[in-house]
């Protein structure tokens, strides 16, 4: 699962970045993060065609510059034992809904 270079552009105190990292580690996947400083990470996302973080770059599947978009792509190629997404339709839903709550509600709360 670590045969290529990860490598993921964040700012600090992101519920979004964190949300990633967590992945990343969960699945133990080696990556290099990229920290900047909240406006200045603009110069590194720029030629991701992207102004927010966090963003993964991968040398064989793509950019992906959506912290959910991320995390459906980390669990697209986990180990089925390790998938971060239910396969069973009524289960991921929940899952999904859950995701939604923490990134729009609970984690802006936090935030601020």
């Amino acid at each position: 699962m670590n045969s290529q270079n990860y490598r993921l552009i964040t700012i600090p105190v992101s519920h979004y970045c964190e949300k990633v990292r967590w992945a990343l580690d969960r699945l133990k996947i080696t990556y290099t993060e990229e920290p900047h400083i909240p406006l200045f990470h603009r110069l590194a996302t720029f030629k991701y065609d992207s102004i927010s973080v966090p963003v993964l770059a991968t040398e064989n599947h793509g950019i992906f510059v959506d912290s959910t978009d991320i995390l459906h792509y980390l669990s697209a190629i986990a180990p089925p034992d390790k998938k971060l997404y239910p396969d069973i339709p009524e289960l991921r839903k929940e899952v999904e809904e859950l995701e939604d709550l923490f990134d729009e509600k609970l984690g802006v709360a936090v935030r601020n």
